[in-house]
């Protein structure tokens, strides 16, 4: 068959390569009779047309007024904040390129631009859809099961056994059949993911009273606070960590009802944001040097795949913010959560939420995919019936990737494809696009950068955290420092954090040492150096250290007590240098002798 550049192909199921298996899918890139190029992301391939069939054929492209799509104002706006976070960031940018990706990104997202704009919770500028949603937060499962693995965890078991806190006849029951804990209490323990009710039932109380009767529990019972009272009883709250991991576990037990913003956005400056969340990050942030500090960045390594879900067509970001937020710039917020949705041939794919801890969290999943299946559905006069399928083969069946994003459709089983009931369309979606520089404005393919011109250092000083040269980069501790935040120690010869100190070494020369080297010196009252502490002397009278060269020109010990006094203080004696008491005392005897003669 015969096929053009730009064409969209699938693998037919008799195709001999190995990359073709499940119905792999790719874009014609080049032609080289007999053999056609096909790019999968960041790979091209030279195949034999005839196992491949076409998918979505090449158009030919037409100009597109911009104008039509977004107003000026808009496009400053834009600008604006595109350059203000750019900035924030420390990246390099240009007006052209800039101009160049928001042409870009409204002539791909026209369709959903101009849908979103029709709806009525569209808010005016900001590309996004705005309401507040009441989440009903359920018992979180895995909490439990976490908080169980914690009072299982050996160590856990071994401090309360050590420090005594457990009760004696169980720590000799445990001890004698190498146990953790009491086998009737281990055996009620290790069920703790099962009791997901907030309150206990008369039969589960009775069951915990003939396993520890000091519990007393009763029937209406806290769930953690009988949890709670026989954790104390057999010594575990006595843990540094337990009121933090119980916290964590008695949150999980309340259900809660939670209001926040929800915001389903195509604007620029969501999907640049789109891992900033309020306490974590991902593998598509911008933020390289880890600005926001948030606990794992991953460093950026997808991070142009920011810019690659902005300028496809089908991609949208899906995210809460606090609710006491009162502004309309919702991308600067952090983000509660975020997922990725994709909509275009009558098929909405929704991806991976975070943070990651609601990985299989489906009491999350499923709300947030039926506010946009309900938006969709108003946006394109569909009625709101959706046949759901989960997991990557649904997710990912009919999408042709592009560009640098991470692929959560092909990777989490939590991913779904959803469509409208009755829907026979079996086009593919292209999600993604190749990201175009922030400096040159060039499309590139580079994944953990959105520019292409200055690809930042793979480095970061954890002192400054300024980027470091990979010639440059000084290792400590396993950490790396640039050369501005450490210093050579010249006695243990190995580079140290911070300026360190100068001292004068054994051999008269000066030389700069780490904190730890300059426990082995002194420093000198007299002269205001640091000398080898084997050299200083200590002038108890006057409590001072003083170091050799200058105990030598102004120090001097009494012939008679034997200790070091200055020399202005000591005077001859009869051909003796004697400090002022030892004088007196030789003064004092002297009169008695002459007294007695």
């Amino acid at each position: 068959m015969d096929f053009n550049i730009g064409d969209i192909v699938r693998a037919k199921c008799s195709a001999p390569y190995s990359i073709t298996t499940n119905g792999w899918t790719g874009r014609v890139t080049a032609i080289y009779e007999p053999y056609i190029v096909v790019k999968k992301g960041n790979e091209s391939f030279s195949v034999d047309p005839d196992f491949f069939v076409l998918v979505h054929e090449k158009k030919e492209e037409t100009k597109m007024d911009v104008s039509e799509i977004i107003t000026e104002e808009e496009r400053y706006a834009l600008l604006n904040d595109m350059e203000q976070l750019l900035s924030e960031y420390d990246y390099k940018f240009t007006g052209y390129a800039l101009n160049k990706i928001i042409d870009t990104w409204a002539t791909n997202k026209a369709d959903l631009i101009k849908a979103f704009k029709r709806h009525p919770n569209y808010l005016e500028g900001k590309f996004m859809i705005v309401f507040s949603h009441d989440f009903e937060r359920v018992t979180d499962c895995n909490a439990l099961e976490r908080f169980k693995s914690w009072v299982m965890d050996a160590d856990v078991v071994k401090y309360v056994k050590e420090n005594n806190f457990m009760p004696e006849n169980m720590k000799k029951e445990t001890s004698l059949y190498r146990q953790k804990y009491p086998t009737k209490i281990f055996n009620f323990l290790i069920k703790i993911p099962v009791y997901t009710f907030q309150y206990i039932d008369s039969e589960l109380a009775d069951e915990l009273n003939k396993i520890c009767p000091e519990v007393h529990a009763h029937d209406g019972q806290k769930t953690s606070r009988v949890i709670n009272k026989l954790l104390t009883y057999i010594g575990v709250s006595k843990h540094p960590d337990y009121n933090r991991e119980f916290a964590k576990y008695a949150d999980a037990l309340n259900p809660l009802t939670i209001t926040r913003h929800t915001v389903l956005s195509v604007n620029p400056l969501d999907y640049l944001t789109m891992s900033f969340g309020n306490s974590w990050a991902s593998c598509h942030t911008i933020d390289k040097r880890n600005k926001r500090g948030m606990p794992n960045s991953y460093a950026g390594m997808y991070s142009s795949g920011t810019i690659s879900y902005m300028l496809d067509s089908p991609s949208m970001v899906f995210y809460t913010v606090d609710a006491s937020y009162n502004g309309n710039d919702f991308w600067n917020e952090p983000k509660i959560n975020r997922q990725m949705f994709h909509w275009g041939e009558e098929k909405l794919v929704q991806g991976r939420l975070y943070p990651q801890d609601n990985d299989g969290d489906n009491s999350v999943y499923t709300p947030y995919r039926e506010i946009v299946q309900k938006v969709m559905s108003e946006l394109f006069s569909l009625p709101n019936y959706w046949t759901v399928s989960k997991g990557t083969d649904a997710a990912g069946k009919f999408i042709n990737s592009d560009g640098t994003h991470y692929r959560d459709y092909d990777n989490y089983s939590n991913c779904t494809l959803s469509r409208p009931k009755g829907s026979e369309n079996d086009r593919y979606i292209t999600v993604g696009h190749d990201p175009i520089c922030i400096e040159c404005g060039s499309e590139h393919d580079t994944e953990d950068c959105i520019s292409c011109c200055s690809k930042p250092s793979e480095y970061y000083c954890s002192e400054c955290g300024e980027p470091i040269d990979d010639d440059d980069v000084i290792w400590i501790n396993d950490e790396p420092y640039c050369r501005d935040c450490v210093t050579w120690c010249d006695e243990c010869e190995s580079y140290f954090v911070g300026e360190g100190t100068t001292v004068v070494n054994g051999y008269g020369y000066t030389i700069i040492v780490c904190d730890d080297c300059l426990d082995r010196y002194t420093y000198c009252d007299c002269c205001g150096e640091y000398h080898p502490s084997e050299m200083t002397y200590w002038i108890d009278v006057d409590c001072e250290s003083v170091c050799g060269d200058c105990f030598s020109d102004y120090y001097g010990t009494c012939e008679d007590c034997g200790e070091y006094y200055k020399l202005k203080d000591l005077e001859d004696h009869n051909g003796n240098l004697l400090c002022p008491s030892c004088l007196e005392d030789a003064i004092d005897k002297e009169s008695e002798m002459e007294e007695a003669v």
